[in-house]
C-alpha cells in the first residue's frame, strides 16, 4: 500500500517542478532524503523533501525563490560552493542545496574537504555522522555570521573527515550513496558523480581494512554501516545499495 506522506511530498515536488521550472537553470537535479531512501515506509508527517540542484550561476535560481535579492547583495563580493533554503510548499517543508558542479565534483571525489555553504538563519544543532565501523559522531555545526548581511551566515560542512584516526561520512557524500533519486540529469553529471563517490568510499573503505589494528573487514562488514539513514531505508533499497556495493567491491579488489 502507497505510503499516503510520500505520495503527498510526490505531488508537491511535481508542482514545484512544474512552477519553479528549474531545469532552465540547472545542470542536474536529484531528490534526496527519506522520500528517495525510504518511500514506503520512511516518510513520516514531519519529513522534508530533500532537493539538490546544479548550477554553475545561483542567480537564475535563486530568482525564483523568495527574498532572492538579499542573497544576491551578498553574492556580490563572498564565494560559496553552495546555499541552503528551506520553505513550506502546500504545508510541506522543502530543503533545496544549491550546488556548483565543482561543488559536487569535490563531495565525490575528496578525501577529506569542507563546503562553504550560505544559509538564512544558520544551521542549528549536530549533523550524526558515522564511520566504517558503524561508529556515530554528533558533528557540531559551524556557522559564521556574516557581515553587513544580519541574520545570513557561512556554514561549514564536512564532505568527510577525520576523527580520532578515524574516518567518517558527511551529509552530501552521504546522499550520493543513499539511494539518491535523479530527477533531471542531461549530460550526466549526476550520474557521473554518483559513480565516483562509490569508487572513492569503497577504496577507502578498503585502505581502512588494511590499517594497523583496524576493525574494518569488507569481508564480513558493509559500508552500509557508515550511511546514518540505512536501518531506515525499505528493504529494496538496502538490498539494492549491498549490491552496488558488492559490485564495486568485486571491481577493486
Amino acid at each position: 500500500m502507497a505510503n499516503e506522506e510520500t505520495e503527498k511530498r510526490k505531488k508537491v515536488l511535481e508542482t514545484l517542478l512544474a512552477e519553479k521550472d528549474w531545469k532552465q537553470s540547472t545542470s542536474g537535479i536529484f531528490l534526496g532524503g527519506s522520500v528517495a531512501y525510504g518511500p514506503e515506509y520512511g516518510v513520516r508527517k514531519d519529513s522534508d523533501i530533500d532537493l539538490v540542484l546544479i548550477t554553475n550561476d545561483f542567480l537564475p535560481l535563486l530568482r525564483t525563490f523568495k527574498n532572492h535579492e538579499q542573497y544576491e547583495h551578498i553574492l556580490k563580493n563572498r564565494f560559496f560552493e553552495g546555499i541552503c533554503l528551506k520553505f513550506e510548499q502546500d504545508g510541506i517543508p522543502v530543503s533545496v542545496h544549491i550546488l556548483t558542479e565543482d561543488a559536487l565534483d569535490i563531495i565525490a571525489k575528496c578525501f577529506v574537504a569542507d563546503l562553504r555553504l550560505l544559509r538564512e538563519g544558520g544551521k542549528a544543532g549536530t549533523y550524526l555522522l558515522r564511520g566504517f565501523e558503524g561508529q556515530e559522531y554528533p558533528y557540531s555545526v559551524k556557522n559564521i555570521p556574516l557581515e553587513k548581511a544580519q541574520g545570513f551566515y557561512r556554514t561549514i560542512v564536512p564532505i568527510s573527515f577525520i576523527n580520532n584516526d578515524r574516518y567518517f561520512i558527511g551529509i552530501h557524500r552521504d546522499k550520493l550513496m543513499s539511494n539518491p533519486q535523479i530527477i533531471y540529469d542531461p549530460h550526466g553529471i549526476i550520474e557521473r558523480a554518483i559513480d565516483k563517490t562509490w569508487n572513492v568510499m569503497m577504496k577507502n573503505f578498503i585502505d581502512e581494512s588494511r590499517r594497523l589494528y583496524g576493525t574494518v573487514d569488507p569481508s564480513r562488514m558493509s559500508i552500509a554501516r557508515a550511511l546514518v539513514k540505512f536501518n531506515a531505508m525499505d528493504d529494496d533499497v538496502q538490498k539494492s545499495i549491498q549490491e552496488k556495493e558488492r559490485a564495486y567491491l568485486a571491481m577493486l579488489t
